[in-house]
């Protein structure tokens, strides 16, 4: 089976070749990459949308409303919209780590094929 055979990374090629060869490697490998995606950084980010999502509707309704001196609410909101971009920065800090680890395990895998979400995770 050609599909199943492993990617050499580190290999001279032409503008196609890299887009070909990127393309069978998230072919070969998207069900671990895609559930080590869902199950370790998904949560983050509905935190953070949850977070930015209440924060922007906060700030419009403080800004709508008129702060009439009370800034306490919209200085919340600010902190809150702050804070969910935190946790989407975590989110994208791990994914990256999640992709490079799972590149590395492969590059290094005798057998790439049998590697697991929880290998990745380690």
């Amino acid at each position: 089976m050609a599909d199943r055979q492993k990617i050499i990374f580190r290999v001279a090629r032409d503008t196609t070749q890299v887009y070909n060869t990127a393309f069978r490697f998230v072919r070969q490998n998207r069900s671990v990459l895609f559930q080590s995606v869902t199950l370790y950084i998904m949560p983050f980010v509905l935190v953070a949308a949850l977070l930015i999502f209440s924060a922007s509707a906060g700030l419009v309704t403080t800004l709508y409303g008129g702060v009439k001196g009370n800034w306490l609410p919209l200085g919340l909101s600010v902190l809150q919209l702050l804070f969910g971009a935190l946790v989407g920065y975590v989110a994208y800090a791990t994914y990256i780590t999640l992709v490079y680890e799972y590149m590395r395990l492969y590059h290094e895998a005798e057998d790439p094929f049998s590697i697991t979400h929880r290998d990745v995770w380690k």
